[in-house]
C-alpha cells in the first residue's frame, strides 16, 4: 500500500469515530434553479438524525422522478423545506461539519431551497454570502476523498467515482433504494467502512 493511500485510510478512520454526521439530498434537478425534495442526515453508527420528504415550490420534472422514484404526489403533504430548514441547520451546528458524496452539491442545494424558500429575503448580502461560505466549508466531499484512494487515472487525476460505483467496487449493499437520500448516506457510510477494512473494527 502506498503513502497516499495509507493516509487516506487514517483520514477516512478518524472521520468515523468523530461526530461528524454524512448528508444526502435528493432534488429537482442540477442547476440554479434545482430545490431539495428529499434529505437524510445519518451519524457515524448509521443512526438516522433526519429523514424527510421536501415539498418544492416547483413540480419535479418526469426526468428526475425517472432517477429516484420520487413523484409530486409522493410531495403532496411533505413539509415545505422552511419548516426543516432550522432544524437542519441547528444539527450542522451541533455536528460541525457533514460528509457527503460531492458535498459541494449538497451545500448548494440547502442555500438554493432556502432562497426558494425565501428565507434569506430580510437579510443582508454579506450575511447570505458568509452563510455559504460556511456551509461550503463545513462540507467534507467522501467522493474527492474516495476517488484518490480508489485511484482509477484519467486524463487529468483521477477519474471521480460515482456513488453506485464505488458501493459496487466495495461489495456494498444496503436496504433502500438507491438514489434515495437515507440510502445513499447508509451507503457513503459502508463505502467509507470498507475503505479501512471493515465495519470500522467492530
Amino acid at each position: 500500500m502506498n503513502a497516499q493511500k495509507q493516509i487516506l485510510e487514517i483520514i477516512v478512520k478518524n472521520w468515523l469515530d468523530s461526530n461528524l454526521v454524512i448528508l444526502d439530498t435528493e432534488t429537482t434537478g442540477l442547476g440554479p434553479q434545482a430545490e431539495i425534495v428529499e434529505i437524510a442526515v445519518i451519524d457515524m453508527n448509521g443512526t438516522v438524525l433526519l429523514n424527510s420528504l421536501v415539498k418544492p415550490n416547483r413540480p419535479v420534472p418526469k426526468k428526475i422522478t425517472e432517477i429516484n422514484n420520487i413523484t409530486n404526489e409522493m410531495l403532496h403533504d411533505a413539509p415545505a423545506f422552511e419548516h426543516i430548514y432550522v432544524n437542519l441547520m441547528d444539527l450542522l451546528s451541533k455536528h460541525g461539519k457533514f460528509i457527503a458524496w460531492n458535498a459541494k452539491f449538497d451545500a448548494r442545494m440547502i442555500m438554493q431551497s432556502a432562497a426558494a424558500a425565501n428565507l434569506y429575503n430580510t437579510v443582508s448580502a454579506n450575511y447570505i454570502i458568509k452563510l455559504f461560505n460556511d456551509i461550503r466549508d463545513h462540507a467534507v466531499d467522501a467522493q474527492h476523498i474516495y476517488s484518490i484512494w480508489y485511484a482509477q487515472e484519467a486524463e487529468r487525476g483521477y477519474r471521480r467515482q460515482r456513488l453506485v460505483h464505488a458501493a459496487e467496487q466495495q461489495n456494498v449493499t444496503v436496504d433502500g433504494t438507491p438514489h434515495r437520500a437515507l440510502a445513499d448516506c447508509l451507503t457513503t457510510l459502508e463505502v467509507l467502512r470498507a475503505m479501512v477494512g471493515g465495519n470500522n473494527g467492530e
